[in-house]
């Protein structure tokens, strides 16, 4: 009789660590109302801080990066299989990130970007897949790399 073959574990792999000099930042605020009639009528709101810069080291050949991070009051992880604060969306021609901060850190990082202190960030990832991947943590930080040495 044939010995049956047991499959291997899935190796666990560690995430991926990209810093990052950040170059540029805007900061958008948008308003909408929704529905027709009075009763149905709702007003959406949304703040956007995005920013770009570059990674000290290629990420799949690209060091470009523009990431959009939005504050909400209790950001949740998307499904207890899935853990991170946010997704590279697309790698080329530049890395695309989205991340959603709770209201407080967003704050934070607001008045760091107002004072023109915001200057590095570290970006924290499992292995894109298709140029997608979720993010696993992300800080963002007044000291330069160089402060570090």
């Amino acid at each position: 009789m044939p010995a049956i073959k047991k499959r291997s574990k899935t190796p666990s792999h560690e995430p991926l660590v990209r810093y990052g000099s950040i170059d540029a930042w805007d900061l958008s605020v948008h308003a909408v109302v929704q529905g027709r009639a009075a009763r149905s009528r709702s007003r959406l709101g949304s703040i956007h801080l995005t920013m770009r810069g570059k990674l000290s080291e290629p990420l799949n050949g690209v060091t470009d990066f523009y990431v959009q991070i939005s504050g909400t009051p209790d950001p949740q992880l998307v499904s207890a299989d899935t853990r991170s604060v946010g997704y590279v969306i697309s790698m080329k021609p530049v890395v695309q990130a989205v991340v959603d901060l709770s209201e407080g850190e967003f704050r934070a990082l607001v008045a760091m970007a107002g004072a023109q202190r915001l200057t590095t960030c570290r970006i924290c990832l499992d292995k894109p897949h298709y140029g997608k991947a979720p993010i696993v943590s992300v800080s963002f930080s007044t000291r330069n790399e160089a402060d570090d040495v």
